[in-house]
């Protein structure tokens, strides 16, 4: 029945992510350093996220181009969104960035939603991927409590 016919346009986005990290002290620090990048994705219709990229690399500032800089790029990440009647898909959401000194303890994370931070735990446990449900999200919160 062609009253039924939509135009419906699918669209596929790849991208990669640059992060630059900056050292701020001034004591030295030779010792190495794991950068962990993590670039989430929304699916609204199923109101799922998903683990669009894990990226991680060892560095030690000494090393970089420039002095006190380490700048490293996510793995390539992709993304299609179904336009029509209703949007469907997944679509970028944000991410976090996690240091892990050389002891494998976190010393620092930064998302681009302040509640990727408080997930931290729980995001580096996944593999890239992997779906998580508000439910899931909730339910690490209280293990961790």
């Amino acid at each position: 029945d062609s009253s039924n016919d939509r135009d419906i346009q699918i669209q596929t986005t790849y991208s990669r992510y640059k992060v630059t990290l900056s050292r701020s002290g001034t004591i030295p620090y030779d010792k190495p350093i794991q950068a962990e990048l993590y670039v989430i994705g929304y699916k609204k219709q199923s109101d799922e996220f998903v683990l669009l990229s894990k990226t991680v690399k060892k560095f030690t500032f000494d090393q970089g181009d420039v002095e006190d800089k380490f700048i490293f790029t996510s793995n390539q990440t992709t993304t299609r969104s179904v336009q029509g009647g209703n949007d469907q898909g997944t679509k970028y959401f944000g991410n976090l960035v996690v240091l892990v000194d050389y002891k494998g303890g976190v010393f620092n994370a930064k998302g681009t939603r302040s509640k990727m931070e408080e997930h931290t735990a729980f995001i580096r446990k996944l593999t890239a991927g992997a779906i998580v449900t508000k439910a899931d999200l909730a339910s690490a919160m209280n293990e961790a409590e």
